[in-house]
């Protein structure tokens, strides 16, 4: 299973937002549309299911304004993503996501963002792993770095595929 990040899914829902940085490069990443369109066409093929952690809806919903009845009905018509919310199993998760920040002696775990930021971005990872993700999808340092603590793969947007190119060249002569 594959969850999303707000940033990755404002992206899958409006290629044409704010792309983020290649670090490589310091250029804004190009090819967005491309790259998600392809992202999709990988996960109906592969019949893989996105799963949409309710903290991750929330941020999307805030930005989008008079386009939020759309974008929920156009995430419960497809049958590849699936909103997960932050249940009991999340809690623990979470749970044990802080002690272990506790007992390492940084509760922050390495972060120097807002505490509130920490507990939300770990409650995204923590709906993610009890829902069975081993990837996650998101441009947040942060949630990143906690993502790979909970053992999680993570794939950054400049990192996402690229559709193969045809082998065939496309000639154009010029028409005297």
């Amino acid at each position: 299973m594959i969850a999303i990040d707000a940033n990755s899914l404002s992206l899958l829902i409006n290629p044409s937002a704010n792309a983020p940085l290649d670090p490589a490069t310091g250029n804004v990443v190009t090819r967005i549309k491309e790259r998600f369109d392809f992202f999709q066409t990988k996960l109906a093929k592969e019949q893989e299911t996105l799963l949409i952690p309710t903290p991750v809806l929330s941020e999307i919903l805030i930005f989008a304004g008079d386009s939020a009845p759309l974008i929920l009905e156009r995430l419960h018509k497809s049958a590849r993503f699936k909103i997960v919310p932050f249940d009991e199993r999340a809690a623990v998760e979470l749970a044990i996501i802080h002690r272990a920040a506790i007992a390492s002696g940084d509760k922050k775990g390495g972060s120097d963002e807002s505490w509130t930021k920490i507990k939300f971005d770990r409650q995204i990872v923590a709906i993610a792993k009890v829902n069975g993700a081993d990837t996650i999808y998101s441009d947040d340092k942060n949630l990143a770095n906690f993502a790979k603590l909970a053992d999680l793969n993570v794939v950054r947007v400049w990192e996402m595929e690229l559709p193969p190119q045809s082998d065939q060249i496309e000639l154009t002569f010029p028409s005297d």
